[in-house]
């Protein structure tokens, strides 16, 4: 921070801020400042206001937990898993053990390291389709966007249907069986 001279003769400082490259000592004054003109420069970290916000929405920090869970299993599925998941053996309909974590099929494949490879390709697919999901989204809101008129019309508002509505409660009807 550098004081502005002019003004530390009237017995008010102001203070501006300066950016300072590494090596560098910074400016300080023995002027007084008065303290109604101090200013309080409070700077938080990024990480603390995260922190904050998380802890002040509990819900999100335990759908982040749970999320953060499955991408951590998927990522250090290949140190875990100790077989292959699509390998036959004879140890079939095995329960939970030491050796199979969640147990085996009726082929004898190991049911943990099925999960942890079906993790890996859930969060590939769900990654895949939310991005494919916005790109469809910014070319049709560019599009809109573009042309307005009834070209936006016509990608913004869903057709509405011609004629009577049906009964909920009618679609709601199970034929015996």
């Amino acid at each position: 921070m550098q004081l502005d001279e002019r003004r530390a003769e009237s017995g008010v400082t102001q203070v501006t801020p300066q950016l300072l490259l590494p090596g560098e000592s910074v400016a300080t004054s023995s002027a007084p400042i008065n303290n109604d003109a101090q200013q309080v420069l409070r700077r938080e970290s990024y990480w603390r206001s995260v922190g904050n916000w998380l802890a002040a929405n509990p819900k999100v920090s335990f759908g982040l937990g749970i999320v953060g869970f499955f991408v951590l299993v998927a990522i250090l599925g290949p140190v875990i898993i100790r077989q292959n998941p699509t390998a036959f053996s004879s140890d079939v309909l095995q329960p939970p053990s030491t050796a199979h974590w969640l147990g085996t099929t009726q082929t004898g494949q190991d049911v943990f390291a099925q999960v942890v490879i079906g993790t890996r390709v859930s969060l590939a697919v769900g990654l895949g389709t939310g991005f494919l999901a916005t790109i469809v989204s910014v070319i049709i809101g560019l599009t809109a966007g573009y042309f307005g008129g009834l070209a936006g019309e016509s990608l913004w508002k869903r057709p509405v249907p011609v004629g009577r509505p049906r009964c909920a409660s009618s679609s709601l009807r199970f034929s015996p069986t």
